[in-house]
């Protein structure tokens, strides 16, 4: 992406095409008007994830505030839990009120948010994808934990934990709230790979795409799947 210039026309050329941000916009900066920056997640009551999502926008927000010396206020919308439609429907609506400058979002899969990130930068509103991706959509960029990285560690660490403590490991199986993610999915991959690595006799009795079905975020329902599953 080139950068936006200093003034208007604030026009910048992506992969698919020339972005131009909204009149609304541009006339905040040029009246120091303040900004809505909006991240929509996919759960706002999942434990421990809802709370940091919203934690970090708040706080990334306040540290580009008085960074740049302008008025923001940040949001963080969705669901209370999964709910596709739901969080599509909600940021329709604010792109409609014309109540979002800046937007960031979080995919549960990829395929559903095609649509209506691609209405809200065609609105001229620059939108960004956190966490888990839609990468086929008009996003600007993505900002994430790098997964596979992530997973491979994981499996390295508990592998060779498992080795300096004399602990044998014969059958592994994996669990995730989210078998559809593509961060799971690679989350896993890694995991599988680099713990194997390390203990090559390892069983793995499912796979990420084997005889493995998401939990949810509710931590009672996940425990109690699990301990059945088990």
């Amino acid at each position: 992406m080139d950068e936006m210039p200093s003034g208007p026309p604030y026009t910048a050329e992506l992969p698919w095409g020339t972005f131009a941000l909204a009149d609304s916009i541009a006339d905040k900066i040029a009246n120091d008007g303040e900004f809505n920056f909006v991240l929509s997640i996919e759960g706002t009551a999942i434990p421990i994830f809802g709370a940091a999502m919203d934690e970090g926008w708040s706080r990334g927000s306040g540290e580009i505030s008085a960074e740049h010396g302008v008025d923001i206020s940040a949001r963080t919308i969705g669901p209370l839990q999964t709910d596709i439609p739901a969080q599509v429907a909600e940021i329709d609506s604010l792109i409609d009120a014309g109540q979002i400058d800046c937007l960031a979002f979080e995919a549960h899969e990829p395929g559903p948010y095609v649509d209506i990130i691609a209405k809200a930068v065609d609105a001229g509103i620059p939108t960004f994808g956190v966490n888990a991706d839609s990468p086929d959509s008009k996003r600007f960029a993505f900002f994430a934990l790098d997964e596979l990285s992530a997973g491979t560690l994981a499996g390295t660490l508990t592998g060779e934990w498992a080795v300096a403590n004399g602990i044998a490991l014969e059958k592994a199986g994996l669990l995730t709230g989210s078998v559809e993610g593509p961060w799971a999915q690679n989350r896993m991959k890694g995991f599988m790979a680099a713990i194997s690595a390390v203990l090559p006799d390892l069983e793995f009795v499912n796979g990420p795409n084997t005889d493995i079905e998401s939990q949810g975020w509710d931590p009672p329902q996940q425990y109690a799947a699990s301990e059945a599953w088990i």
